[in-house]
């Protein structure tokens, strides 16, 4: 097979990006008849169908989801080319993309975005909010630059190198409706019987809190499920239920007394956090400084 031309990809990732001949067309002002020549000449060269086309849309065939996977990781490594680039001497200009949950960005990246803004003024930062799992899933595809997350209990996620590691100690936690629930060490199966706040199935925490009762052979049924660690909180201290949530986000609730610890009769394994970047895409200057500021 010779040598495809590198326009025939370029077609090809904006029609499956945007799932549009037309489109893809104006992204690329073309003509939708050259789009679609473009397409066709590709799937000769490569000897697969690539796209499902019907009169609204374009979904792609199995080979085409093949091909895109290594097409999309490629723009991406182009575009972080073009920005190294652009930020290789003076960092006076260029992005800096960081994918976080709510919770992480609150209470442990903020004064690292802070300083960073003080020293590169000039660059732009793009924090994108979402749970761990998708946090990852956007850096496997390139589309932010460093990601910070929960680090699975077990193993590691793929395709990415861990920079920087921080503990992290989770407790139970519930207002003074429970507070006489300090006066001794509580089951796991006593705690499953209360009502339980919990962060949306699917996110780091509630990850690690559902394997904590499955290890035990306990399966509660959550009262209320939220993507806001700080409501569930607030949840709480109104008395609605109790939740579950690392001591280094409780710090100031428990100094007011607005929420107490329970004590529980089996020890909470620790877990960690971390910073993570790309295993195969080059790091931009911009994400290398960010990173560099965990280091002291």
């Amino acid at each position: 097979m010779k040598d495809v031309s590198f326009e025939l990809y370029k077609v090809f990732y904006h029609v499956a990006s945007l799932g549009s001949f037309s489109a893809a067309a104006a992204r690329l002002f073309l003509s939708q008849s050259a789009i679609s020549q473009s397409i066709k000449s590709l799937e000769e060269q490569l000897g697969v169908q690539l796209l499902w086309r019907n009169s609204r849309q374009v979904s792609l065939t199995q080979s085409g989801e093949l091909l895109y996977s290594h097409v999309e990781q490629a723009f991406q490594l182009l575009k972080t080319g073009e920005r190294s680039l652009l930020e290789l001497t003076t960092l006076e200009q260029g992005e800096l993309s960081i994918g976080a949950s709510d919770t992480l960005c609150k209470y442990h990246l903020l004064p690292f975005l802070q300083q960073f803004h003080r020293r590169f003024p000039r660059i732009r930062l793009k924090i994108i909010s979402r749970p761990s799992p998708v946090c990852v899933d956007l850096l496997t595809k390139g589309q932010v630059d460093v990601v910070a997350v929960n680090l699975p209990h077990a193993g590691s996620y793929p395709h990415t190198i861990l920079h920087h590691r921080f503990p992290l100690q989770d407790a139970f936690v519930g207002g003074p409706r429970f507070r006489h629930l300090q006066a001794r060490a509580l089951t796991l199966q006593e705690l499953a019987q209360l009502p339980l706040l919990t962060l949306e199935s699917g996110t780091g925490t509630r990850r690690f809190l559902d394997h904590l009762f499955t290890s035990q052979g306990l399966q509660p049924q959550p009262e209320i499920e939220l993507d806001s660690l700080d409501l569930l909180l607030d949840l709480a201290e109104i008395d609605l239920g109790i939740t579950f949530a690392s001591r280094e986000h409780l710090s100031s609730r428990l100094k007011n007394e607005t929420l107490f610890l329970l004590p529980v009769d089996t020890p909470i394994p620790p877990r960690e956090w971390g910073l993570l970047a790309h295993s195969r895409l080059p790091l931009p200057p911009a994400a290398l400084e960010f990173l560099r500021l965990f280091e002291g």
